[in-house]
């Protein structure tokens, strides 16, 4: 159980499918013991990490944009989508909860993009992706894509308690939370559309 709380969400699938392996019969010379793995998995972790973190406001891109990919053809991917980025999010919380610096600043960081994002669709808070530069894409897509601002709000929730568990309850009302209408803070904008939409029909709620 110990090394099972360890291991960080990316790579909680990736563990899945070796333990899968495993039990079928599956042997990997480098991989031959508890220890061997936990060995692994601290290597695996900076990988991930590092992979993770290219995706995070690229060269060329607004700050806080959230790469689904890289790929720009077949298929074109190069956009950031709120539902992805809510996801990826969670997991750079995680790790900005064990202490980095770095993860830290991404998410002041998401806080501000997120926000522009708002401001620029208005109430329509559906809208399932934005163009590298921050602006919002109008290429066709399915649209709406309501869960996207719901997820947001999960994650901004939740790092909203931590900042004011650190006493940082300026930071959070300045630019998370803020019980005022119109809606100024992220959280709020989140929380009144999904409260208002959540009985319609949008596309495809989280795949994944």
């Amino acid at each position: 159980m110990r090394m099972l709380s360890s291991i960080r969400k990316p790579l909680a699938t990736l563990l899945t499918f070796t333990a899968v392996l495993l039990s079928f019969g599956f042997s990997d010379s480098r991989l031959t013991a508890p220890q061997d793995l936990e060995v692994w998995l601290t290597s695996q972790r900076a990988i991930s990490e590092s992979k993770m973190f290219a995706n995070f406001s690229p060269i060329g891109s607004k700050p806080g944009t959230i790469l689904a990919s890289p790929s720009k053809q077949d298929p074109n991917y190069y956009y950031y989508w709120v539902r992805d980025g809510a996801l990826v999010m969670q997991s750079v919380l995680d790790l900005a909860n064990h202490g980095s610096v770095r993860a830290r600043d991404a998410m002041a960081t998401f806080v501000r993009f997120s926000r522009d994002n708002q401001v620029q669709v208005g109430w329509n808070l559906g809208e399932p992706r934005f163009n590298v530069d921050g602006t919002v894409n109008t290429e066709p897509w399915g649209r709406p894509q309501n869960d996207g601002p719901a997820l947001r709000a999960l994650l901004f929730t939740r790092y909203a308690n931590q900042l004011l568990a650190e006493g940082k309850r300026d930071v959070v009302l300045d630019g998370l939370y803020a019980p005022t209408l119109p809606a100024d803070t992220v959280i709020k904008a989140d929380l009144e559309f999904t409260a208002h939409h959540w009985r319609e029909k949008c596309i495809d709620l989280w795949e994944e």
